[in-house]
């Protein structure tokens, strides 16, 4: 399915929500990562929510996701994402002189490393999510297939549900975030 059949096959009531977050700029963020999906903040009527689209070599949409409490398979971000990503690839096709803009994964590469290591300690003295997933990666044991290794699981999936747990709960947008964060630690 291309960007314009998954736009096509959006409910019309969605689709009219979806443009009109397009045309009102609710879209904070639009980028394509290195494996195709291109990632999207979007402000919603409840805060700000991630949208994933997963599209391969072909332009064809693999996978869509939005962390939003919609129930219905397609919700008026991912419409209005589709519509960014259209819009973005027709002004591609059609621009005749392209300066590209280097990517943050372009920065980090060419980047010195002792300028990342500050940058990641001052940024992570800010931002206690930053924190969290900085801990999540990089306190792995070397050998994760030995029974000695079922204390150090325990403390890390524990600690995944007391960040993300508020007031005895984790809350529908926590809950996709808590599941990806235990995820690392399976095979």
């Amino acid at each position: 399915m291309t960007i314009q059949e998954l736009i096509d096959q959006t409910p019309s009531e969605i689709l009219i929500r979806g443009r009109s977050y397009f045309n009102n700029e609710n879209i904070v963020e639009l980028y394509r990562d290195e494996d195709g999906t291109w990632i999207a903040e979007v402000e919603g009527n409840y805060g700000i929510y991630e949208v994933q689209l997963k599209i391969d070599s072909r332009n064809q949409v693999d996978s869509w996701y939005c962390d939003c409490p919609f129930d219905g398979e397609i919700c008026k971000h991912i419409a209005a994402v589709a519509l960014a990503i259209k819009e973005k690839q027709t002004l591609d096709i059609t621009a005749h002189t392209e300066i590209r803009e280097e990517t943050w994964s372009d920065l980090v590469r060419k980047a010195k490393s002792d300028d990342v290591k500050k940058f990641i300690l001052d940024y992570g003295k800010k931002n206690k999510d930053f924190r969290h997933q900085i801990k999540l990666a990089f306190s792995k044991p070397q050998s994760v297939q030995t029974a000695n290794n079922i204390p150090y699981y325990q403390k890390q999936i524990s600690g995944i549900f007391e960040f993300y747990e508020d007031q005895g709960f984790i809350d529908y947008r926590s809950n996709y975030r808590a599941s990806r964060d235990i995820d690392q630690f399976l095979p």
